[in-house]
């Protein structure tokens, strides 16, 4: 007997065979779409927290570029840094930044 002819005869008496196998494969989704979507909420708070202190680390960035520019060029408006050690809060990227410029030590 070919295996084609044992596969249907051993088919045809299964009648009702598809609900367990379409009940096992919907068990097997429900378990997988649980961690899925925890995995996901999880990845997109993460990137939430990267995305903030992203923008932190530019505005940091950002004063600390403008800090440099008036030790290198002098001050852009008269009160800003008026001496050495005077500290000077920025508003970049609705982030408050606090610059310090201090002299520790003389460059060479």
């Amino acid at each position: 007997m070919s295996m084609r002819r044992r596969l249907c005869r051993w088919w045809r008496g299964e009648a009702g065979f598809i609900l367990p196998i379409v009940l096992v494969l919907f068990a097997i989704g429900v378990l997988l779409i649980g961690p899925t979507l925890g995995h996901s909420y999880t990845s997109l708070r993460a990137s939430g927290v990267t995305e903030s202190k992203a923008v932190e680390l530019h505005a940091a960035d950002a004063g600390v570029e403008d800090a440099m520019q008036w030790l290198l060029q002098g001050p852009d408006e008269p009160a800003r840094y008026s001496e050495a050690g005077i500290r000077d809060t920025l508003l970049l990227n609705g982030t408050s930044v606090g610059v310090t410029i201090e002299e520790v030590a003389p460059y060479r």
